[in-house]
């Protein structure tokens, strides 16, 4: 038997998704890992008042009335991996590249609770997703997920390079 926290599942979660991300490893599973990392560390957030993720903080933005629907699309993709649904045969065409801003997203919101990052994964997420955004401002292209890991971390997984 083991006994974990609900921020060490969420760190396990987070820092398995990022390890498959920079492998380019199965999209549905890293979305999946994100999105459970991120429900529990929005919600810790909430619990400890500190600011929300950009999803629930965006939505105070959006019309009451149209808060369900911008609800059930963000969540569209989680539910459909997370549940059976009525209907088993139905298909779902989603953008894996929205998994990139969750995990994004949670590595803030983990950054909010523990203050200095001790996870080398989300570190080194952090650090690549802040030169891919500056790289996206200067025209340059998305994400070069192996590079970046290589450099940053060259003996933490031999079989990553």
């Amino acid at each position: 038997m083991e006994t974990t926290t609900k921020l060490n599942a969420a760190e396990t979660q987070l820092a398995t998704a990022i390890r498959l991300f920079f492998e380019d490893g199965d999209g549905i599973a890293i979305h999946t890992l994100t999105r459970a990392a991120h429900e529990i560390l929005d919600q810790m957030c909430a619990r400890k008042k500190l600011t929300r993720s950009v999803m629930y903080e965006g939505l105070k933005h959006v019309k009451p009335e149209l808060r369900k629907k911008v609800m059930d699309k963000v969540n569209e993709a989680r539910n459909y991996f997370k549940h059976a649904g009525q209907d088993l045969e139905e298909t779902l065409s989603w953008n894996p590249k929205v998994s990139e801003y969750f995990i994004w997203d949670a590595t803030s919101l983990h950054r909010q609770l523990v203050g200095v990052q001790r996870t080398p994964e989300i570190i080194i997420y952090s650090i690549a997703f802040g030169f891919a955004f500056i790289m996206t401002i200067c025209g340059l292209k998305r994400m070069v997920r192996r590079p970046v890991l290589i450099y940053c971390c060259p003996t933490q997984s031999p079989n990553w390079a």
